[in-house]
């Protein structure tokens, strides 16, 4: 039965047999023992290879009894089982010969794959690029395909091909590789840089609109103050002015998008400052649409800036009004979430905290799914053109990530509507809250803000340099202009007969910042006071200044009547 044993063990027997012959007086007896242990071990070799999980020794006992004709068929499935990864085999034409209970549960189909090729087990799979991989692998070339391949909706994967003689002719071993995490947080990634870049973007966009309208709005205030209130030209002049301030209106929301703008957050109660909204919200929603709010009893504080939440509530209840298409209904629910309860969002590490948990939510028609990673993007909107900016929801999602809080969004176009999930960390008030920066710097309209103090402008925007200058000098304050900081820095070595009572400096300049400008000059005057103005918030630049640094800051676009209340108030303040 096995020849391939005994044309091995045949002439080792003869072999054994002469010398036995030659040497000894029993070689007879001898050649019996030996034979009949070789027979031994030929059965215990045999049955070896049947039981073995040892695929090197298995091969080895097969080879020794002479069964060459088993191997592929036996080993090569051993192979592929004891292989702890999806494996399959397939012929240059892509018929599935083989594969391993892996690559069987990965691709979840049935034993039978009889005429089965290997693109019928994807949802989705380009079979240009299976037929022109399996070429070049077929003439010895590594092969990946790493994209355009779906084991079902949601599931992504990669295969690579590699080449084998199994089965005594030319096959395909095909390692499949389920990709579906990695290609979530490769998009996660990608969604996170790509929104950072918008938003830097829309942040120095928003910072060079600020120094225009701050031109527009001062130069309109000073013509103001030539006309009275019953001219023609004055009426023309407030309706620039008005419009400018629309428009700074629109840039704040860039800001706020960008997390860069100014934020005044306080101690504050969010079963408070809804219950506040709900009249506001009914008017803007309308008769047919229903606002149901509903507070968690003793909801936890949180630190926010009041009128910033109030403009993301107003905001998402705009969205939720505006996906209804006749009557609906629009939930506001708040709850506390402990630190066993943190809020799971996709593509987010949520810190362990303490949340209260805003959720907005509607019975309108709901998102796509294709648009959902998008909303937040600015200038993106899925409402008809001339019915929104697009600036809404980066809005929101701006101010509540500069809050330190975080919101996600669920959406079902079967009629399940949207919900959108606000999560803001728990505040707990101290006995003394103590903000290093002052930014409350406006004064009520009724005071004097006339003042002779000399003050050293610096400002590299020549029209809001100018338009600064005439207001302050209009109000009898003495001013000292500079381009830029090293200007300034030699016009402070050079004065020797008047002192300088207020510098007021812009944030960004070229060479010289406002920060680096500031550092500089109190090497000399520690006492000096300071103003700073600048189309960014305060965020962008206070980490260049020391703790201990005492400024105010004016966001710029302002009016003349804002210079001179925060110019007035600083010289005020001892």
């Amino acid at each position: 039965m096995y020849l391939g044993f005994y044309y091995k063990v045949v002439p080792i027997i003869i072999v054994i047999f002469l010398l036995f012959l030659f040497f000894s007086d029993y070689a007879l007896i001898s050649f019996l023992i030996f034979l009949t242990s070789i027979g031994f071990i030929a059965l215990f070799l045999l049955i070896f290879s049947q039981f073995s999980v040892s695929i090197p020794l298995k091969i080895f006992a097969y080879k020794f009894i002479g069964v060459d004709n088993n191997i592929h068929n036996d080993i090569n499935e051993d192979f592929l089982e004891l292989i702890p990864a999806p494996l399959a085999l397939i012929d240059k034409n892509r018929n599935i010969i083989k594969f391993n209970k892996k690559f069987k549960e990965l691709c979840e189909f049935e034993n039978n794959t009889e005429n089965l090729l290997l693109e019928d087990l994807f949802y989705e799979i380009n079979t240009d690029s299976l037929s022109l991989a399996i070429d070049n692998c077929i003439k010895g070339k590594g092969v990946k395909i790493d994209s355009g391949i779906s084991l079902s909706r949601n599931r992504t994967a990669e295969l690579k091909f590699s080449l084998t003689n199994l089965y005594d002719q030319v096959n395909i071993i095909v390692f499949i590789n389920e990709t579906t995490k990695e290609k979530s947080l490769e998009e996660q990634f990608t969604q996170s840089q790509k929104m950072q870049a918008v938003g830097q973007l829309a942040g120095g966009i928003a910072h060079d609109f600020n120094n225009l309208l701050t031109a527009i709005i001062g130069f309109s205030d000073l013509l103001l103050s030539r006309h009275k209130p019953g001219e023609s030209s004055f009426i023309d002049i407030n309706n620039i002015k008005q419009n400018a301030v629309r428009a700074a209106s629109l840039v704040g929301q860039l800001l706020a998008f960008s997390r860069q703008q100014t934020l005044k957050p306080q101690a504050t109660s969010l079963t408070e400052l809804i219950s506040d909204q709900i009249s506001m919200l009914n008017r803007l929603v309308g008769e047919k649409i229903d606002i149901i709010v509903k507070h968690e009893s003793d909801l936890w504080a949180v630190k926010v800036d009041p009128n910033q939440f109030e403009s993301v509530i107003t905001n998402l209840v705009i969205n939720a009004r505006d996906a209804i298409s006749e009557s609906g209904i629009i939930k506001i629910k708040t709850s506390n979430l402990n630190k066993q309860s943190i809020p799971v969002i996709k593509g987010v590490n949520v810190k362990e905290d303490e949340y209260i948990q805003i959720q907005v939510s509607d019975n309108g028609e709901g998102i796509d799914e294709i648009n959902l990673d998008k909303i937040f993007e600015p200038f993106f909107s899925t409402k008809q053109i001339g019915k929104g900016t697009g600036l809404g929801l980066s809005m929101v999602f701006g101010i509540i990530k500069q809050t330190g809080g975080y919101i996600a969004v669920d959406s079902d176009r079967r009629g399940g509507g949207t919900s959108f999930n606000i999560y803001l960390p728990r505040h707990i008030e101290e006995i003394s809250e103590k903000e290093n920066l002052k930014t409350d710097i406006h004064y009520k309209a009724n005071i004097d803000l006339t003042g002779e103090e000399t003050i050293l402008l610096v400002e590299d925007e020549d029209a809001v340099r100018i338009f600064a200058k005439r207001a302050l000098e209009s109000k009898g304050y003495k001013v000292i202009e500079a381009q830029d900081g090293e200007s300034a820095l030699n016009i402070m070595d050079s004065i020797v007969d008047r002192k300088i009572d207020i510098i007021i400096s812009d944030v960004v300049m070229p060479e010289i910042d406002g920060p680096t400008l500031i550092k500089k000059i109190r090497l000399k005057y520690p006492h000096v006071k300071v103003l700073f103005i600048s189309g960014y918030a305060q965020e962008a630049f206070k980490k260049n200044l020391d703790v201990a640094d005492d400024f105010n800051f004016l966001q710029k676009p302002f009016s003349l009547q804002d210079l001179n209340q925060a110019v007035k108030k600083v010289l005020s303040n001892n």
